[in-house]
């Protein structure tokens, strides 16, 4: 949906390697056209947004045994 309305993001889940994690928070810290960071709940631990403008925390999990 971001693709198709033309908007940038960068993105990073648990199973992101710790430099394409660090890639994608540089890419979202220093780009001013990289409005949207997307998360697992797992790839953020320990995660420092201060520079974020607007955080939203959407939980859905996908497996009735995490609920």
């Amino acid at each position: 949906m971001l693709d198709y309305a033309g908007i940038n993001y960068a993105m990073f889940t648990g199973k992101t390697s710790p430099s394409k994690r660090n890639e994608a928070l540089k890419t979202f810290k220093t780009h001013d056209d990289v409005r949207v960071l997307i998360l697992s709940s797992v790839g953020g631990a320990g995660l420092n947004l201060h520079q974020a403008q607007f955080v939203i925390f959407v939980v859905s999990p996908l497996v009735h045994s995490v609920i």
